[in-house]
Formats: structure tokens, sequence, C-alpha cells
């Protein structure tokens, strides 16, 4: 299920030097065994996964109006990853989704329909688009691959680069990051570690690893502090599943603050 907010009875105000916000409603949306979400802030739609049996698909809800939803039939897979185009207007959005069925689509909201297709060897665990260019996504693998493949959307029938991580493991975690100072570049993460792409003109640079250790599962990048968020499980460098914030001097990389959020 999905709560859009918290309780009538239990409102929570949230302070900044220049905002306010009050909370007051509280909505529960079923969905059928729900992996991921992602939030269109142009269009104010959610879209999550959903499984049935063997079906598995997408649940669009408005955000203004949680009745309003509709269904999108769309993989043979569960759905591993989703991700709203950056590049639409303010009607309607495309996404791409990533499944372990091994396909990586283009999906149309205004159809609701898969408009392009890419079938991998191996089940696809991440996608990103590339916030720069509106012809060029990402796609993380599983097996042995263990690698990023990049396309050009005027002709997905084939990637047109392959970047290997030096990790093993399926790359869960995929984030497009511009730093705002001339650093462009992907961030992505297995459960091995995490490495920064820088991107060239035509292609990506070698994978620098960051100096962070533990068993990552999750990977987070805000454009606007310019900070990522790492969640690590517990293992003999955290004692317990954690959240860590970093910042990072990127053309080295280098770690230039990290701070322990909180552990559950």
């Amino acid at each position: 299920k999905i709560v859009t907010s918290v309780s009538k009875e239990e409102p929570i105000i949230e302070k900044t030097k220049e905002f306010e916000y009050t909370f007051k409603q509280k909505t529960t949306i079923p969905v059928e065994n729900s992996r991921v979400i992602a939030f269109d802030d142009q269009t104010y739609v959610l879209f999550t996964s959903y499984e049935q049996t063997t079906t598995y698909g997408l649940k669009k809800i408005s955000a203004t109006d949680p009745t309003q939803t509709e269904t999108i039939n769309s993989h043979t897979g569960p759905i591993r990853d989703i991700q709203t185009s950056p590049h639409r207007d303010k009607t309607y959005s495309t996404l791409i989704t990533a499944s372990f069925d091994k396909t990586l689509k283009i999906i149309s909201t205004r159809t609701n329909n898969t408009v392009l297709s890419y079938t991998a060897e191996c089940g696809v665990w991440s996608c990103v688009w590339d916030k720069n260019d509106s012809n060029s996504i990402y796609c993380g693998l599983s097996g042995v691959e263990c690698s990023i493949l990049a396309f050009d959307l005027r002709k997905l029938d084939r990637f047109v680069g392959q970047f290997k991580m030096p990790f093993s493991g399926p790359v869960h975690s995929l984030r497009f990051m511009d730093d705002g100072a001339g650093t462009v570049g992907l961030l992505s993460a297995t459960f091995g570690g995490i490495c920064f792409w820088k991107k060239t003109t035509q292609s990506l640079s070698n994978g620098l690893v960051l100096p962070l250790q533990g068993n990552c599962y999750n990977l987070y990048h805000d454009d606007a502090s310019n900070t990522c968020l790492a969640s690590f499980r517990t293992t003999n460098v955290y004692d317990k599943p954690s959240r860590v914030a970093f910042s990072c001097h990127w053309k080295e990389p280098s770690i230039l603050e990290t701070c322990l959020l909180y552990t559950s």
C-alpha cells in the first residue's frame, strides 16, 4: 500500500527558514506487491510497480486526486526501477522501466503503451535518463555482465556503449549527476561498492571507485545540494542497517564529508 501523507490526528509540521508545511490528510492506496515508486513533479502523478500472479506493470496515481488511477501492463517479470523523464511537458511524461524479465522499456503516459524496448542478456536492475541529453539513457545489468549499458533512443535496437563495473553483483542503482561546475556523469552502485563515471563528449570515462566501505544496497543523488545518500546493510562496517549522506570532489573523486544520518 501507499500512504501519501500523515494522519489528521497527528499532524507533522516541518519548519525551515523560508517555508512551513503542514500535513493533515492521510490516503491509503492499495497496490499489489509494490516494489518501486517514482513521482513526476510536472504532472503530479505517482508511478508504482505492482505484481499480480503473472502480471507485472505500473499503477498511475494522481497526487491531486488519488481516486484517479490507471494500470499499465508492461512486463513479464518484476519491475526493478522506474524513472520519469526530465525532458517532458506539463501534460504527459515518458518513463523508462527496468525489469527482471531482461527488458528495458520506454513507456508513453499519453497512451500507456510501450514505444521502445530493448532485451538484454540478463536481468535489468536499474535505469536513468541523461538530464542533459533527451536521447541518452543508461541501464544497469545483473549476472556475470555486471555492467552499465548506454543507449541512444534513436536506435534502441542496440547499445552504444558498455562499461564494466569493478565490483561483482547487479548494478542496482544508477544516478545521473551534474554538479553545475563542469563535472557531469553517472553514479553507479552494486553491493560491492560505488563508482563515479565522468561523462565526456562521446562516452563515459573509466569508473572511479568512491572510498566508501560497506554493503551498499541503494544510492541517491540530490542535484540541488550535490549530496548523495547511500543505504548500507549490516556488516562489520555498520552494526545496523544505516543511511549515510556524503558529498564529493568529483574530479578526483574524493569524499569531502560524510554524515551517518540514522540506523534502523
